[in-house]
C-alpha cells in the first residue's frame, strides 16, 4: 500500500512540475504574441511596405521574395498563436487559465484578428 501511495506522489509531482512548464510556456507564447503585434501595428503592413518599394523602382524579384517571406512569417506567427490558444485550452481545463487571445474563422486563410493579449 505504501509503494502504491509512493508512486502516486512521484506521479503528482511530476504532473505538478509539467503544469509549472505549461503555464511558463504559455507565459512565453503570450510575449511572443504581444512583441509580434506591436511590431506589426509599429512598422506597418510588410507588404504594402513591399509593394511601395516596387513603385519606387525596386526589382519585381525583391518584391516576391519578400511577399514570400511575409507568408512564411505570417504562417509562423499563426502557428504561435494556435499553440497560445491550445494551451489556454488545456490550462483553462484546469480551472487556472484565462480567456482565449482570438478570434477566428474556422476556415480563414488570414492571420486571427487579436481581441485580448492578457486575459
Amino acid at each position: 500500500m505504501q509503494l502504491r501511495l509512493d508512486a502516486a506522489e512521484e506521479e503528482l509531482a511530476s504532473a505538478q512540475a509539467d503544469f509549472r512548464a505549461g503555464k511558463l510556456a504559455l507565459h512565453e507564447a503570450r510575449s511572443d504574441v504581444a512583441r509580434d503585434t506591436v511590431e506589426n501595428i509599429q512598422n506597418g503592413d510588410p507588404g504594402l511596405r513591399a509593394f511601395g518599394d516596387l513603385l519606387r523602382g525596386a526589382e519585381p524579384s525583391t518584391f516576391s521574395d519578400e511577399m514570400s517571406l511575409q507568408g512564411s512569417l505570417t504562417d509562423a506567427q499563426t502557428a504561435s498563436i494556435d499553440e497560445f490558444d491550445a494551451g489556454q485550452v488545456l490550462l483553462s481545463s484546469t480551472g487556472t487559465g484565462s480567456r482565449s487571445c482570438t478570434t477566428r474563422s474556422p476556415n480563414s486563410a488570414r492571420p486571427p484578428r487579436i481581441t485580448s493579449l492578457f486575459g
